[in-house]
């Protein structure tokens, strides 16, 4: 009689459920579902879903919703009896409609209904279906994050195309390790401990993982290296806004990273002053010997005037880095080793 009591009342509050009290558990079926009042107190209401057996929505008494998966445990008791059944409580259900509950992180009834699934699976095995939740706990892994982050706020108005192009690359070959190119695949072997903390879970990540990514890719491009680190950096700010990471570890000074050597000096242009007294030392040298330094310094004139490199780059350029015999200047290396 009780029970067919909170079917019935069930159904007064809208929701769509048989004559077992079976429904299909989502946000909207969960926004409606309330305590049932008896009396002078309240008492709870369960849901129990269609699809997946055990797996139920408990309304407590307080009002708050909660998963639960309920199962008998394939191992028998003491005296040869199959064991009581056992309630899990997997997570809470959160109504981010309501205004005070911006921001509180919840579960979605398809995130419950899959970890009820796994358990399921692991009971069936007769494995411990509590590790699912003991590492769901600590939390998510960098990777997980990492793979929403591209998905959900990568392809957004902030980024140019260009941009989005080199972000997926890296995320392709640095953090998936998907790459087929042989280089990569001797990185991924090389430096499988670097590679491995991304699978832990962001909390468990310290400061000296990072470097220790850093210095991996490292072998590999020092400037892409610096980048994986800029891209981990918004990783974590986007952890922090889903409530995954209290606060942020990537935090690396500049004399921390790789020196990088940029094209274009936009703190120190030329000036006019500085181009004529370039343009006199250049005619001083091919008026010596035109044969000799007539390409040379032009090549130098053009690039000041181009913007092809900066004033920096050029001034300090020694002799032995151009290379009379065949017109050739060696210039530092730079993030296109060029």
């Amino acid at each position: 009689m009780k029970a067919n009591n909170k079917i019935n009342f069930i159904k007064k509050l809208g929701i769509q459920v048989d004559d077992e009290g079976r429904c299909n558990i989502t946000n909207t079926e969960l926004q409606k579902l309330k305590p049932m009042p008896q009396g002078n107190r309240y008492v709870e209401v369960v849901l129990r879903d269609k699809k997946l057996l055990g797996f139920r929505a408990r309304c407590n008494v307080g009002g708050s919703v909660s998963y639960i998966l309920r199962y008998w445990p394939k191992e028998l008791g003491l005296n040869s009896k199959p064991l009581e059944k056992q309630n899990v409580t997997i997570g809470k259900w959160v109504d981010n409609s309501l205004l005070e509950n911006k921001g509180v992180i919840g579960m979605t009834p398809t995130d419950a209904s899959n970890l009820a699934k796994e358990m399921m699976m692991k009971i069936t095995r007769k494995e411990d279906p509590y590790s699912l939740l003991k590492a769901r706990k600590k939390g998510r892994t960098m990777l997980s994050i990492y793979s929403d982050w591209v998905e959900k706020r990568l392809k957004s108005a902030n980024f140019k195309d260009n941009s989005i192009i080199n972000y997926e690359s890296r995320y392709n070959v640095y953090i998936r390790c998907a790459s087929k190119n042989e280089q990569h695949r001797k990185l991924y072997r090389l430096n499988t401990a670097a590679f491995s903390i991304l699978k832990k879970p962001i909390k468990e990540i310290t400061k000296d993982d990072y470097i220790a990514l850093h210095n991996a890719i490292s072998k590999h491009s020092k400037y892409q290296a610096n980048k994986v680190i800029e891209d981990l950096r918004l990783v974590e700010n986007y952890a922090i806004e889903i409530g995954s990471l209290d606060k942020r570890v990537c935090i690396f000074k500049k004399k921390e990273l790789n020196k990088e050597h940029n094209r274009l000096d936009m703190t120190s242009p030329y000036t006019p002053e500085e181009m004529r007294r370039y343009r006199i030392a250049a005619l001083k040298l091919i008026k010596e010997n035109r044969k000799l330094y007539l390409i040379t310094c032009c090549v130098l004139l053009a690039t000041g005037l181009l913007g092809g490199r900066s004033k920096s780059m050029i001034f300090c350029l020694e002799w032995d880095q151009i290379d009379f015999k065949n017109n050739v200047i060696r210039w530092q290396e730079t993030k296109n080793s060029n």
